[in-house]
């Protein structure tokens, strides 16, 4: 585990590159699989070269892990090829769980694994509490002390009881961990809540606050939700910047972490994983609310268009901004798709695939007109 101080440069700042979902699995020996690799790395090693991060976090569903790695060989050699981009420039790493991370049950292992590694920050601070990748991470001043707090939270899998939600919740003692350790932070910073930023997978249900209902005109560009809301659609807020090109996958009932950020006053954004066509951001009472969008090609995403997300904090007047890198932006080419895939917008494949539905749904309707025609001249005779 690494085990140095996370310090802010001599220009105050301090940069940490979000590496949303990318699903790395045992195939780089396949034409497709190889190449999907490829573009992944140098998109990778690209975005590590021009931003120049001190930290990266991957933020959940990182590698394939199976029960079938008997000695869980193939899994640390998913995770060696992914995290040497930056470890052979001597830059830390930090993860935490995805749901496709919980799938096989095998946490314990995949935590063995990165602890053992030198540059990873991945630890369990509370091994009592529920989830595997819960901890935080200070960032002191050059004279030692903490200036900015990083939390990990695990957000753990699927809920126990589908019928109340998909997806599953930071659960109350993971919040009462977190609520005890902020008021230590606290304590120790003269009393002041410590400015922190939060990275987890699963998003808080509030992301829905960035977004409306959409308006007839606008189903063009809206998106379904999700589970419970998957009868309405939505677009984002004017107010709020980014791609939406899902509707977010928060759980379908909440857990109260947010409310707990908003009473304990520390958590000034919080970061997410998991919707791999998402890179919204916009405030929800004064809490910065962020996707960080598929940065690889392994899973669903849209064509040649997966982002990184740099977040830039500032020492001396403890803020920070954040700006999102496509693999367009640096003017790569992208070898393991179509050329159509590589050159149409994130909008205009969204689109498409809308007027494909619409087209799919009209062709529908037409063939029940016809048949209840038939059906009608039929009963008629």
């Amino acid at each position: 585990m690494y085990d140095k101080n996370l310090t802010f440069n001599n220009d105050g700042s301090f940069r940490i590159l979000c590496l949303g979902d990318v699903h790395e699995n045992f195939d780089i020996e396949s034409e497709t699989g190889r190449a999907k690799y490829l573009d992944m790395l140098k998109f990778h090693s690209t975005a590590a070269e021009m931003l120049k991060p001190d930290l990266v976090v991957y933020m959940g569903d990182i590698c394939e892990v199976t029960a079938e790695d008997e000695d869980f060989s193939k899994y640390r050699a998913q995770i060696d090829r992914l995290t040497k981009i930056f470890t052979e420039r001597g830059i830390p790493f930090a993860t935490i769980m995805g749901n496709h991370d919980h799938d096989a049950k095998l946490e314990q292992p995949q935590m063995q694994i990165l602890e053992s590694m030198d540059m990873c920050l991945t630890h369990c601070k509370d091994k009592n509490i529920t989830g595997y990748s819960n901890y935080y991470y200070p960032i002191y001043s050059k004279d030692g002390k903490a200036k900015f707090n990083l939390w990990f939270f695990d957000s753990n899998n699927c809920y126990p009881d589908s019928e109340v939600s998909k997806y599953d919740i930071v659960y109350p003692d993971q919040i009462e961990w977190y609520e005890k350790t902020a008021a230590k932070l606290r304590d120790e910073n003269d009393g002041k809540p410590l400015p922190s930023i939060v990275f987890q997978h699963i998003p808080v249900i509030e992301e829905y606050q960035l977004l409306r209902k959409a308006k007839p005109h606008e189903m063009w560009k809206a998106v379904r939700g999700h589970n419970k809301l998957v009868n309405k659609w939505f677009v984002l807020k004017d107010e709020n910047k980014g791609y939406l090109g899902e509707g977010p996958c928060s759980p379908d009932i909440n857990c109260g972490q947010f409310e707990s950020w908003k009473k304990t006053g520390d958590v000034k954004a919080a970061f997410f994983g998991h919707d791999h066509m998402n890179n919204i951001e916009g405030k929800v009472d004064g809490i910065l609310l962020a996707q960080c969008k598929t940065s690889a090609f392994r899973a669903y995403t849209d064509g040649a268009r997966p982002a990184v997300r740099l977040i830039t904090i500032d020492e001396n007047t403890q803020s920070f901004d954040t700006q999102v890198y496509s693999f367009k932006d640096f003017g790569l080419k992208c070898t393991c798709l179509g050329p159509i895939e590589q050159r149409i917008t994130d909008r205009q494949s969204i689109n498409a695939t809308i007027a494909f539905r619409a087209a799919a749904a009209g062709a529908a309707f037409a063939s029940i007109c016809i048949a209840g025609e038939k059906i009608y001249r039929l009963i008629k005779k």
